[in-house]
C-alpha cells in the first residue's frame, strides 16, 4: 500500500529521479476508485506523490497514469542522485553555422515515438 501525501504536475519530476516501474492493478472490488483515480490523474495532468514500504525499507513513489491504468514510479532520493553541478562542463563556443547543421541533423532523424 502507497500512502498518498501530494498531487504535482508530472512534469515537476524530473526522470534523473526515476528508478523502478511496476504495473498498479486494483485489488478485489478496488476497480471503480482505481479508475477514479487514474481518471482524475490524467485529466488533471497531475500524479501522486508518496510512500511505500517494501522489503523493510520505505521509498518514495510517484503514481501516474498511463493509457487506461496506473504505474509506480519507484524514484530516488535527492541525495542519491550526482548534481549536474558537481560535473566540470567546459564553456565552448558554437558557431551559428554548426548549431544550424546540428539541428538539421535531429530534425532529420526525428521520430513522435519511442
Amino acid at each position: 500500500t502507497a500512502d498518498i501525501a501530494e498531487f504535482v504536475p508530472v512534469e515537476s519530476i524530473d526522470p534523473v529521479y526515476f528508478d523502478k516501474a511496476y504495473y498498479l492493478a486494483p485489488d478485489k472490488g478496488g476497480a471503480k476508485p482505481y479508475a477514479l483515480l487514474a481518471r482524475a490523474l490524467r485529466e488533471s495532468g497531475r500524479c501522486a506523490l508518496g510512500r511505500w514500504a517494501a522489503r523493510g525499507k520505505q521509498y518514495i513513489v510517484m503514481i501516474r497514469p498511463v493509457e487506461d491504468g496506473l504505474v509506480m514510479q519507484q524514484l530516488l532520493y535527492a541525495g542519491e542522485v550526482r548534481s549536474i553541478k558537481e560535473i566540470e562542463i567546459p564553456k565552448t563556443e558554437v558557431k551559428d553555422a554548426e548549431l544550424k547543421l546540428a539541428q538539421q541533423l535531429i530534425e532529420q532523424q526525428a521520430s513522435d515515438k519511442f
